[in-house]
Order: C-alpha cells, then sequence, then structure tokens
C-alpha cells in the first residue's frame, strides 16, 4: 500500500473529525473542549476539577491528566491504556479529534502512543505490557507507529520485554514479531546483544523466537 493510500483514511478524519462526532452531545464536545484546553494550560486543579463528569472508562480524564502533569501521573494515565482492541476507539479516536475551538486536543498526532513507547522504555510499570498489546491491537497508522518505536523499547528494556512476550498469546506475540522482523539492521543487532540469557525453558522458547524474528 503506497503511503498516499495510506493516509487518505486519516486526512478524511482529520477533515471530517470531532468530538462531537464521536456521538458526543454538544456538552460533552464543551466539557472535553475544555478539559484538554486546562490540560495544555498544564492547570491540574482545573482538570481535576471536571473528574466527575467521566466515569472510568473514559479515557479523555487520565490523557488530559497526564498532558496537564506528565511526570507525576505516567503511572495514572498508562494503567488506564487499554489492554485490548477498543485502544482504537477510545484512544485513536482522542488523536484524531479536535475540539469545539478547532484545535486538537493532544500536543501532537499519536501523542498517547509515543508516550507509552517512551514509558515502556523508562521501565515505568505497565508500559512495556500495554505496549506490546498494542502492537497488536492496532492497525494502520498507529500500528506502524508502534512498529517504528518497538525495537528502541525492547533494546532498553530487554529482559522486561521478554518476560512480557512469553505471557502474550499466538496473535499476540506474532504481531510484535512481525514488528521486529521490520526493524533495521543496526536495531536487530542490538536487540541480539541486549536480549538476556534465558533462565526458564519458557523463557529460553520466546527468545528464540525473537532472535529467529530478526535473523
Amino acid at each position: 500500500m503506497t503511503a498516499l493510500a495510506r493516509a487518505l483514511p486519516l486526512l478524511a478524519c482529520l477533515l471530517a473529525c470531532r468530538v462531537s462526532s464521536q456521538g458526543a452531545s454538544p456538552d460533552r464536545d464543551a466539557l472535553i473542549t475544555e478539559l484538554f484546553e486546562r490540560a495544555r494550560a498544564h492547570d491540574v486543579t482545573a482538570v481535576e476539577a471536571l473528574a466527575h463528569h467521566f466515569d472510568k472508562d473514559d479515557f479523555a480524564y487520565p490523557l488530559a491528566l497526564y498532558i496537564a502533569a506528565p511526570d507525576e501521573r505516567v503511572q495514572t494515565f498508562v494503567a488506564a491504556i487499554p489492554r485490548d482492541s477498543s485502544i482504537m476507539g477510545r484512544v485513536y479516536g482522542l488523536e484524531v479529534a479536535v475540539g469545539a475551538d478547532g484545535k486538537r486536543l493532544t500536543p501532537r498526532f499519536l501523542f498517547t502512543f509515543d508516550e507509552l513507547a517512551s514509558a515502556a522504555g523508562r521501565g515505568v510499570p505497565g508500559a512495556m505490557e500495554r505496549l506490546l498489546l498494542a502492537a497488536g491491537n492496532s492497525d494502520g497508522a498507529v500500528a506502524e507507529f508502534l512498529c517504528e518505536r518497538l525495537p528502541d523499547a525492547v533494546v532498553a528494556r530487554s529482559g522486561e520485554a521478554l518476560a512480557e512476550f512469553d505471557g502474550m498469546d499466538r496473535d499476540h506475540r506474532n504481531a510484535v514479531l512481525a514488528c521486529l522482523s521490520e526493524a533495521s539492521a543496526e536495531e536487530k543487532v542490538e536487540i541480539r546483544r541486549t536480549l538476556p540469557a534465558a533462565s526458564t525453558a519458557a523463557l529460553a522458547q520466546a527468545e528464540e523466537e525473537m532472535l529467529a524474528a530478526i535473523e
């Protein structure tokens, strides 16, 4: 598929998607706009004052809170990222939406996925698991972006990546392996260099699969 073909659905969504197009009422449209406006101003108190408007499955609030205070709220942010295919609707939907004021909600396109990859590389608890799962639960531009970021995270936290990979089902493992197979030659060398010696038979099998993917 050409880059233009991949970009067309995204361009269409960027032109047509507003927060209210996700089934939100005008009141929610205004609420989301206010929430992210306060988040981009790093006004944590003002963001927290809106918490009661959002239920526990609504990713908008933990995302806004993280934008407002990334160092202090990274754990809450990571824990709120869906571990299943709802990540495309609940997270990507916010990435492409704009508020009632016409401004993008997040600081940059694919902000959540970029920050997740960075958190995984830094060893934030739960981030590596969610990054690996996201590689199998996403598609299109998100899947491509995650594949680009995954090798760096694996090199930075190879032992953790191997352990999380070992605990995944076959479909998700295959998605991770497909990403690693597309890594650059330099990235593959680094992955081989940093993968730790497996301490169990199961980890040895997982490591063998990873090494085969980057041959």
